[in-house]
């Protein structure tokens, strides 16, 4: 399993519910160059029991990191992280390495996971890969 972790508060969409990924890219960028679209994206995620999807909030000015990730199931996704000096070299000293996706609430996404009406596309091509190669 990887070491490295990337948490997350939410299961996002743009996460395909992968488990690790590879990190490719480290970008900085000030909030007010980021496209409508890229911040929507990026900070779309579903409620339990909602239809209408909410936004984890970005304030308004500020400058950020922007990593961009290949997921498992090779999903790319992006991420908007609060930089530091810190977390930049830390990312970009791990620019190739694989972390392990992590979610906050993890148990409670955990027994939806085991919930099988509710498996999507992705969880079940996500099961298939993890399944032993027959001989």
């Amino acid at each position: 399993m990887a070491k490295l972790k990337i948490k997350f508060s939410h299961q996002y969409p743009k996460l395909y519910r992968q488990v690790t990924a590879e990190l490719v890219k480290v970008k900085i960028s000030p909030v007010s160059d980021l496209a409508p679209a890229m911040v929507e994206y990026d900070t779309m995620y579903f409620e339990d029991g909602k239809e209408t999807p909410s936004h984890f909030p970005l304030p308004p000015s500020g400058i950020f990191l922007i990593l961009y990730f290949i997921g498992n199931l090779g999903i790319p996704f992006t991420t908007i992280r609060r930089i530091s000096s810190e977390k930049h070299r830390h990312y970009n000293a791990n620019i190739g390495n694989i972390f392990q996706i992590v979610l906050i609430d993890e148990p409670e996404q955990e027994e939806k996971k085991k919930d099988t009406s509710q498996l999507t596309v992705f969880d079940q091509a996500e099961e298939k890969s993890n399944e032993p190669a027959k001989t």
